[in-house]
C-alpha cells in the first residue's frame, strides 16, 4: 500500500478487496496442482476429496494434507466431513450417483411472492437462473417473463405470466438428479423447438443397466434470438441439433445418436438432402457430418425425455413399509417398465364418440359448422376467427394445431386423463413412486 508516508506490503490477506479471493484460489490450486481433477477439487477454501473406494481414500486424503502441510496451509478438523457418501459442496448436493441442487436453496424459491414490477423480476429470474441445468426446457418456460424484461415492454402480469411463475417455482421443487456419464458407453441426444417455435432444447442421456433405462446426464436450453424466431421450422430444428452438438461436444462422437421428432432432417446424410436452402444450413450440414452424425426421427409421442426425467430417487418415506407392500410395488414397477412409456392410441368406437360428442358440447358445436362447410346463415363472431385460425378438420375429427385432437364433453375429457394418469398401467405411480 501507498501512503503519504511510506509503502506498505500486508502480511495476512487482508477483507473487503477485489484480488484476495483470486490470490487465495491461485495459492491454493500450487499447492495442490499434483492432485488437482485426480482426486481433489478446490474452491477457495473449500477442498474436496473424492475417491472410489476407503482405502484409496485414505491414501488421497494423506497426499492433499501433506501438500497442504509442506506449504504451511492447516485445517480445522471440525470443519471436515470424512468418509461420506455424499457431500453439499458450494450449492451442490454431490453424490455416487449424480449431482443435484441444494434443498435449501428450492425452500427460498417456493415462499416467493408474485413480482410486482421489472425489478423484482430481474431478481427473481436471477435466482432461479441458477437452476437452469437442471429443468428441461427451462428457456421455454421462462420465455412468457423474460419477454417483460424487454426496455420497450409493459410490465404486465396477465393469465400467462402467472402460470409461468407457478409452472417455474414447481419445476425447482422437482429438480431432478443428474447422473454422472460413463465415459465407456455411448451417449444419447434429444433436441426439441417450443411449441411457439421461440425456444430450443437438449437432453444428453445415457443408457443404465441398473434402472434398464435412460438417465438424464446435462440439459441445456436457449431463447431464439429475434432474426431467428424467423426461420422456417427445418431450419429450427436443425439450429436445435447443432446447439446441443455444440454445448456438449466434449460427449458426442460418431456413436451419438441424435434425435429430433422432425423427420426431414433424416435426409441430411443423403447427397441431395441439402442442394436447396441457405448457406449457414449447408455449414451446418458440413459440420454434423464431419462427426458423422444423422439426426434421426422419433415421433413427439416416443420422445422418451420426460419419461427418463421422472426416474429419480423418491425421498424418504415417513412410514416403514412392510414387505407385502413392497413385494406390491415391485410387481406394479415392472409392470410400469413396460407400460409407461407406450402412446396411448384410441381406438375407432372412441372416435366415434369424439365425433357425435362435438354436436352436444356447447363449446364446439358452436363454430365447427364454419370449419366443415359454409353456412347458409351467419358469420362467425370476432371473437371466433382466432379460434378457427388454430382448427382444422380431417376425417370429421377436430385437430389443433394440425395435430392436437379436441376432445369434447367432460364425459370423454375424463375417460382420456384417466388412460393417461389414473390407470395402473399408465406410469403415474402415486406420489410416493413418483417422487
Amino acid at each position: 500500500m501507498c501512503t503519504r508516508y511510506s509503502n506498505y506490503e500486508w502480511l495476512v490477506m487482508p477483507f473487503g478487496m477485489c484480488n484476495p479471493p483470486l490470490t487465495s484460489q491461485r495459492a491454493i490450486q500450487v499447492c495442490l496442482r499434483e492432485v488437482l481433477d485426480d482426486c481433489a477439487f478446490t474452491w477457495i477454501d473449500d477442498i474436496l476429496v473424492y475417491s472410489p473406494t476407503v482405502d484409496q481414500h485414505k491414501e488421497d486424503l494423506q497426499r492433499v494434507l501433506g501438500y497442504l502441510k509442506k506449504d504451511e496451509y492447516y485445517v480445522k478438523i471440525s470443519k471436515c466431513k470424512l468418509f461420506i457418501p455424499k457431500v453439499v459442496y458450494i450449492g451442490l448436493e454431490i453424490s455416487d450417483v449424480g449431482v443435484r441442487a441444494e434443498l435449501k436453496k428450492t425452500e427460498l424459491i417456493q415462499t416467493w411472492s408474485k413480482p410486482e414490477n421489472k425489478h423484482e423480476l430481474h431478481i427473481f429470474l436471477g435466482l432461479c437462473n441458477w437452476f437452469w441445468r437442471f429443468i428441461y426446457k427451462y428457456s421455454h418456460i421462462t420465455a412468457p417473463l423474460t419477454s417483460l424484461l424487454q426496455a420497450k415492454v409493459k410490465f404486465v402480469w396477465s393469465e400467462v405470466c402467472e402460470a409461468a411463475f407457478k409452472e417455474l417455482k414447481e419445476k425447482i421443487a422437482e429438480l431432478i438428479l443428474l447422473f454422472i456419464p460413463d465415459p465407456t458407453r455411448p451417449f444419447d441426444l434429444y433436441v426439441d423447438t417450443s411449441e411457439k417455435e421461440i425456444c430450443i432444447t437438449a437432453a444428453l442421456m445415457q443408457w443404465d443397466p441398473r434402472v434398464n433405462g435412460l438417465r438424464v446426464v446435462a440439459l441445456t436450453s436457449r431463447k431464439l434470438v429475434q432474426a431467428e424466431q424467423k426461420y422456417p421450422i427445418r431450419e429450427k430444428e436443425l439450429l436445435a441439433v447443432m446447439f446441443g452438438v455444440k454445448t456438449f461436444r466434449i460427449y458426442v462422437n460418431h456413436t451419438t445418436k441424435v434425435y429430433s421428432d422432425h423427420e426431414s432432417l433424416k435426409w441430411l446424410g443423403t447427397s441431395g438432402g441439402l442442394i436447396e436452402g441457405p448457406n449457414r444450413v449447408k455449414r451446418w450440414a458440413i459440420f454434423l457430418n464431419a462427426l458423422g452424425i444423422v439426426p434421426q426421427y422419433i415421433p413427439g409421442s416416443k420422445n422418451v425425455v420426460a419419461d427418463a426425467l421422472s426416474r429419480r430417487p423418491s425421498r424418504t418415506r415417513t412410514q416403514k413399509q412392510t414387505g407385502e407392500e413392497r413385494s406390491d410395488e415391485k410387481e406394479t414397477d415392472r409392470i410400469a417398465q413396460v407400460e409407461s412409456t407406450q402412446k396411448v392410441c384410441p381406438d375407432a368406437k372412441f372416435l366415434d364418440q369424439v365425433r357425435k360428442g362435438y354436436a352436444q358440447d356447447s363449446f364446439f358445436k358452436e363454430f365447427l359448422p364454419f370449419l366443415i362447410h359454409t353456412p347458409t346463415q351467419g358469420t362467425p363472431f370476432a371473437y371466433l376467427c382466432l379460434r378457427l385460425s388454430h382448427f382444422s378438420v380431417k376425417e370429421g375429427l377436430l385437430y389443433y394445431d394440425q395435430r392436437r385432437l379436441a376432445i369434447p364433453t367432460k364425459t370423454l375429457q375424463r375417460q382420456v386423463i384417466w388412460e393417461c394418469h389414473d390407470s395402473p398401467l399408465a406410469g403415474h405411480l402415486r406420489v410416493d413412486k413418483t417422487y
